[in-house]
């Protein structure tokens, strides 16, 4: 439970922080920028993948995580 836990967490942070201007997979920035997303470069890399794929519904996903916990 407290694993599931800390992932939706985690994804709730990125989601929230999600910046355009950095990395992710369908979009590419300078590499001296400054990543803005609270959950570094994994986060930024996996909010762009989930909002890609879901758009703003990816903010109910951590709620799926926290349920199935």
């Amino acid at each position: 439970f407290i694993l599931i836990l800390s992932v939706a967490l985690f994804m709730l942070l990125s989601l929230a922080t999600y910046d355009l201007g950095d990395p992710g997979w369908s979009q590419a920035s300078y590499a001296a920028t400054k990543v803005m997303n609270a959950g570094g470069l994994v986060g930024s890399y996996l909010a762009d993948a989930l909002y890609f794929a879901f758009g703003y519904f990816s903010f109910l996903l951590p709620l799926v995580f926290v349920y199935l916990g």
